[in-house]
């Protein structure tokens, strides 16, 4: 029996800033829970807490990039990168999260999880309401990104995010504006790209 069968929503989380990760890997979470077949998914960032034994070996590795506590506590939270990666760098990683989510919660995908819901009777209404609200969260957490001074655009070319957006200009508090050519879109904090609408 598939747990389809039982008409029960799956949801799916993944970690984001393993040491094996690397340049696409926000693509290849987003494509790995489609092929899945997953209704929902929660991306959190690699965060080692006090008392772990990932936190002891970061801190003994100088991995641990928010320190200044009490303060950087308000950054444990899943949803910032606070170590520091062999392999990418905090603002490739939060490039990453914005590339995984903007994809896997595109509106034509969305759409295609809740049609596919319809069809196997398995709560498609809430399939619609946890896509949206994962939505809605997503851009909340590019607002705060971006009102802590991290881009509140990433270049997206061919399904991969850029490491270095051609043509940037600098505009205040970090921020960047990128401009496009036709082979690139651009994924701002104001909206969402069209891309990932394949099924």
């Amino acid at each position: 029996m598939c747990i389809r069968d039982s008409h029960i929503t799956v949801a799916g989380s993944f970690i984001l800033g393993l040491e094996v990760d690397r340049k696409g890997i926000g693509h290849r979470i987003a494509e790995s829970a489609r092929l899945y077949g997953l209704d929902l998914l929660n991306v959190l960032y690699l965060t080692p807490l006090p008392g772990t034994r990932l936190w002891e070996k970061m801190e003994q590795e100088g991995s641990l990039t928010a320190t200044d506590f009490p303060g950087d506590w308000q950054f444990y939270t899943l949803n910032h990168p606070v170590t520091r990666h062999g392999h990418l760098s905090s603002a490739q990683l939060r490039a990453e999260m914005r590339s995984c989510t903007e994809e896997f919660y595109s509106l034509p995908r969305v759409f295609q999880r809740v049609l596919r819901n319809v069809w196997r009777r398995c709560q498609p209404r809430l399939t619609l309401a946890g896509n949206f609200s994962f939505r809605v969260n997503a851009q909340a957490s590019r607002n705060a990104d971006a009102a802590q001074g991290w881009p509140a655009s990433v270049v997206v070319r061919n399904g991969h995010v850029l490491e270095r957006p051609p043509d940037v200009v600098r505009v205040a508090a970090g921020a960047e504006e990128v401009r496009s050519s036709p082979e690139e879109h651009v994924v701002g904090s104001s909206g969402w790209s069209g891309s990932g609408s394949g099924a």
